[in-house]
C-alpha cells in the first residue's frame, strides 16, 4: 500500500498514518492489560482476609466436627454405663412428654414390665394398663396430685406382666416445668 502511484510524501503520510495507528492500537492494548493486571492484583488482595477467614472457618469446622465426634462417643458410652448399672441394680428409668403423651423406657424398665421394646410403645396408659385393676386408681391419683402440686412422687404398685407374673414395683418421678410453670415432662 506504501509503493504505486503517487508522490513520495503521500507514501510517508500514508507510513506515518499507519504507524501511529500501530503505535495507538499497542498503547491502548498496554493500558488495557494494564488495567486488567491492576484490576486483578486489587481482586487477589480483596481476597486474601477472604481466603485467611475461609481457612480459619474451615479450621473451625474441622475442631467442631472432631468435637461432635468425641462428645457423640463419649456420651454413648455413658447410655452404656447406665444401661449396665440399671440392668445390674434392677432399676429401669423412663421420661414422658406430657403434651406430647410419649414416654420412653429404657431396656430395664422394659425388661421389669416384661414388655418387647419394639412391640410395646409406652404412654401414660399404656402404663397403667400393665397395673392390676384395684392398683390403677390409686397410682393414677399420686401421679395427678404430683401433676397439680409440682412435687416429686413415690408410690409402690404391682405390676401385671404379659406372662401372668406380677411383681412389685417402686416408681418414683418428678415434675419438670416450662418457663411459665407448666409442667411439660415427668
Amino acid at each position: 500500500p506504501f509503493s504505486g502511484p503517487g508522490s513520495v510524501n503521500h507514501h510517508l503520510w500514508m507510513l506515518d498514518f499507519f504507524l501511529g495507528v500501530v503505535a495507538l492500537t499497542a498503547l491502548m492494548l498496554a493500558a488495557i492489560v494494564t488495567e486488567r493486571n491492576v484490576a486483578q492484583q486489587r481482586r487477589e488482595e480483596a481476597n486474601e482476609p477472604l481466603a485467611e477467614a475461609n481457612r480459619r472457618l474451615a479450621e473451625a469446622n474441622a475442631t467442631l466436627e472432631t468435637r461432635v465426634v468425641e462428645r457423640t462417643t463419649a456420651l454413648e458410652a455413658e447410655r452404656q454405663q447406665l444401661a449396665e448399672a440399671q440392668a445390674v441394680g434392677h432399676i429401669g428409668s423412663w421420661e414422658w412428654d406430657i403434651a406430647a403423651d410419649t414416654v420412653v423406657w429404657s431396656d430395664e424398665l422394659h425388661r421389669l414390665f416384661g414388655t418387647e421394646k419394639g412391640t410395646f410403645l409406652p404412654t401414660y396408659q399404656g402404663y397403667l394398663d400393665l397395673l392390676p385393676p384395684e392398683d390403677r386408681a390409686a397410682v393414677d391419683a399420686c401421679v395427678q396430685q404430683a401433676y397439680r402440686d409440682h412435687r416429686p412422687y413415690q408410690v409402690d404398685h404391682r405390676v401385671e406382666r404379659p406372662d401372668w407374673t406380677v411383681c412389685w414395683v417402686r416408681v418414683r418421678g418428678k415434675i419438670s416445668l416450662d418457663q411459665s410453670g407448666k409442667p411439660v415432662r415427668m
